[in-house]
């Protein structure tokens, strides 16, 4: 699960968590620096490998 506030790429494109469901597949929100959105992404479709992207608990995602 990332935390809110989490860095992130969508099809290339830099955002931030900024919401997410708690249901039996957790979805996202995600809004880029332009203000758009895209609501209700799975995580297979977000990049969070990045140094930004932290994973709840505190846990930096990637090596």
């Amino acid at each position: 699960m990332l935390k809110l506030g989490a860095r992130v790429l969508v099809k290339g494109r830099e955002g931030m968590v900024v919401a997410r469901t708690h249901a039996d597949d957790t979805l996202y929100d995600v809004r880029f620096p332009d203000g758009s959105m895209t609501t209700y992404l799975p995580l297979a479709e977000i990049d969070a490998s990045g140094p930004g992207a932290i994973r709840e608990g505190g846990a930096a995602a990637g090596p």
